[in-house]
């Protein structure tokens, strides 16, 4: 078109200088000639050869001349006239044509075709599944502001996995009926569900065979199929759009990474390789696509690999936030946008941002973990963990922030990874999904009084067999869930890790150090201390948690065997202490810093394992940065509801628990009081005087120390430092850390 308009151009060009040369000729042709009478003469457009006589001699003072035209001539120079306004107007035409064109919004109908042979280079690339994706050449916008919609009024399927009673199993919440649904059963872990988008299947982890692996739950027929093998941990799954392909996490080499598999053939394609953990996969709706969660930035960030390209090279990082710690993505059902959660964030915030253009701005939707889009893109589900403990699920709209509300809520437990599909389970539940509906679980452990009947104190304070400790005993009223978390910590790990603590009870009249409360649950019977000597040994790992101003911590424990039968890789950055001692300001300020990648190997959960018990982790103290004996991620407690109070005086008469007042009265009998008060050090000799005496205030230690504080007894104990994990020897082995 442009080459059309060009040609134009020039020949209307041509035709002008012609018109300029004419009219130049013309010009060139008038001649002025003077009668005798000092009149001006007519000009002869085409004169005659002038005579050889000589022409007159011009006046030297100026003259009025006349130009006296024809009608011919008039019309020539009119014409000339309008030939040069229809060019201009012309050529302005065709320019604004060319110039400004009117856009269109036009349906594109694009078919993702396989690449020539040629041009492949890769198994990957020849074998993946073809997928027609229709696309609109639309611009890409945010969803605009609407009326509120009614969340609750959504219908459709919840799946989730659901924690209690030591064991995770696969749930169903019915939103239509309000109702939840068990569809797995059994004494191991269910997690991670997945539905197909055509509704029939359910993909899940499990390890019910020993291992971690994947499951496909077929929902019309009940019927549980295994379709991963192998001691690798396997987990997480995502469906392709077509219901026939997952992808999903695998655990090799030391190293998370993601594959492909077709469920029908079971061929297994690897689609990362990177050295760093790549984990958290998500399938595009338009299928070529992978979104995934990795640490190739020295943090968690969001990254996307096309299908269509053949090596892990080429995967384009989409976020690049070190404050954000993304965890969780998902695609809305339109393929627009992305949905994930802020790991690090103490709100649990959840953000949408745009699927392509790694310069949008992230905006805000709600809060929670494992948020999961609507069926019809409108809202957003999320699990809100709670301080307590008590999680619940809770449905915001998209577009309209802080107004979410809550849509089931368990008495007990933990709610974790989500699943939402617009279908609805059938009235009769068929095979092993009718079988679990109707299953119960019982309880891990029952408690027995050592001295029952009535008493003061209505329950003793038992010894722990077997258990290396400065006083080895707690209440009886929590030895047993003591004990049950022991085996159940050795089974998981393959070695005792509970034999040897840094606490378990402390002397009643015993005065704390610094670092510990008067009121510490030590000295009721119903915590211990784990020994700081596993992480020195790098035996545990760290993670942090914080929730509003508080922080906490989850202790993982290395798995006594790494052949993938015991534990699961990690997948939050760990929490380095030692990283306040580098030299830099903002890790001594901040009191360490997560590390740059992920630590090998396989672990257990001892926070949740604890919590099956009734042993819940402590808050860290506020000074916990600048104080490393206030950062506490070994204590954990047993309260049982019960205040402190109350829980001192099952194991001790009230005079135990009474002391003497700060201010000496006049007899020598204690006071008892409701409340224990702190008094200052105790003397052996008690010498009444008419008016308190001025005790000199404590002193403080300069700066804290990082080794572990003996615990007073009234015998001498000894400490061994000897480790004999018991039933299987433990072989973890001190690993070096390089920061680059």
């Amino acid at each position: 078109m442009l080459f059309g308009i060009r040609d134009k151009l020039a020949a209307l060009g041509a035709v002008a200088d012609r018109l300029k040369q004419l009219a130049a000729g013309v010009r060139a042709r008038w001649r002025w000639r003077r009668p005798a009478d000092g009149r001006a003469a007519a000009i002869d457009p085409f004169p005659i050869k002038p005579s050889s006589s000589p022409a007159p001699k011009r006046p030297t003072s100026p003259r009025l001349i006349h130009l006296t035209l024809t009608p011919a001539q008039i019309g020539l120079i009119g014409g000339l006239a309008l030939v040069n306004v229809a060019l201009l107007v012309a050529a302005t035409f065709l320019v604004t044509r060319a110039t400004f064109v009117e856009t269109r919004t036009e349906t594109v109908i694009i078919t993702a075709t396989p690449l020539p042979p040629s041009v492949l280079e890769t198994e990957l690339a020849r074998r993946l599944p073809q997928i027609v994706v229709a696309a609109t050449a639309t611009p890409l916008a945010a969803p605009t502001a609407g009326p509120l919609p009614d969340s609750l009024s959504l219908r459709g399927t919840v799946f989730y996995a659901y924690r209690a009673n030591g064991r995770t199993n696969l749930w169903a919440r019915d939103l239509a009926k309000a109702k939840s649904i068990r569809l797995t059963f059994g004494p191991w872990d269910d997690r991670d569900p997945a539905i197909s988008p055509d509704g029939k299947k359910l993909a899940f982890a499990s390890r019910r065979e020993g291992s971690w692996n994947l499951y496909v739950l077929e929902l019309e027929t009940g019927n549980v199929r295994r379709v991963t093998d192998g001691l690798d941990y396997k987990g997480n799954p995502a469906w392709s759009p077509d219901s026939q392909w997952l992808v999903y996490e695998i655990y090799r080499n030391n190293n998370l990474d993601i594959a492909l598999l077709n469920i029908a053939s079971g061929e297994r394609y690897d689609l990362t390789t990177h050295p760093a953990a790549d984990y958290d996969p998500a399938w595009s709706p338009g299928g070529r696509e992978i979104l995934f969660v990795s640490m190739r930035s020295n943090n968690p960030d969001l990254w996307v690999r096309s299908l269509d390209k053949p090596f892990d090279a080429d995967a384009v990082q989409l976020t690049d936030t070190p404050e954000v710690f993304e965890a969780g993505p998902a695609y809305s059902p339109d393929g627009r946008f992305v949905l994930y959660s802020d790991a690090l964030s103490p709100l649990g915030l959840v953000y949408v941002r745009s699927a392509t253009d790694p310069a949008d701005k992230p905006r805000e939707v709600g809060q929670g973990q494992h948020p999961v889009w609507s069926p019809d893109g409108s809202s957003v589900l999320s699990v809100w963990p709670q301080e307590n403990g008590q999680d619940y699920l809770a449905i915001a709209p998209v577009n309209q922030t802080g107004l979410a509300q809550i849509l089931f809520k368990p008495e007990v437990g933990h709610l974790m990874a989500l699943a939402w599909a617009p279908i609805e389970l059938p009235a009769e539940l068929p095979g092993s999904i009718g079988l679990a509906s109707q299953a119960t679980d019982a309880p891990l452990w029952t408690e027995t009084i050592t001295r029952p009947g009535p008493g003061d104190p209505p329950y003793a304070l038992v010894p722990l067999q077997d258990v290396n400790a400065p006083d080895p005993r707690l209440s009886d009223r929590v030895d047993e869930s003591f004990i049950g978390l022991r085996r159940a910590l050795a089974q998981a790990t393959g070695w005792d890790v509970l034999a040897t603590l840094d606490n378990a009870l402390v002397s009643l009249r015993w005065n704390p150090p610094p670092q510990m409360e008067a009121d510490t649950w030590l000295k009721a019977g119903r915590a211990f201390d784990l020994t700081r000597a596993y992480e020195q040994a790098n035996w545990v790992e760290i993670t942090r948690e914080d929730f509003g101003l508080r922080t906490y911590w989850r202790v993982w424990v290395r798995a006594a065997r790494q052949d993938g039968s015991l534990g699961e890789p990690l997948r939050t950055p760990p929490w380095d202490f030692e990283a306040r001692f580098s030299g830099r300001p903002q890790p001594y300020d901040a009191g360490g810093e997560y590390f740059k990648t992920m630590p090998p190997g396989y672990f257990v959960d001892l926070t949740t394992l604890a919590e099956d018990y009734g042993w819940t982790r402590v808050p860290a103290q506020s000074n916990w940065r600048s104080f490393y004996e206030g950062i506490l991620y070994w204590r954990y407690e047993h309260r049982g509801g019960l205040d402190w109070l109350t829980a001192m005086r099952e194991v001790y008469t009230a005079a135990q628990v009474a002391t003497q007042t700060p201010v000496p009265s006049p007899t020598s009998t204690p006071t008892i009081t409701l409340t224990p008060t702190i008094t200052p050090t105790p003397s052996r000799t008690y010498t009444p005087t008419p008016r308190p005496t001025n005790t000199p205030l404590p002193t403080r230690t300069p700066l804290p120390t990082r080794t572990p504080t003996a615990t007073a007894t009234p015998r001498p104990i000894i400490i061994t430092v000897v480790i004999t994990p018991t039933p299987v020897l433990p072989t973890p082995t001190r690993e070096i850390r390089v920061t680059p």
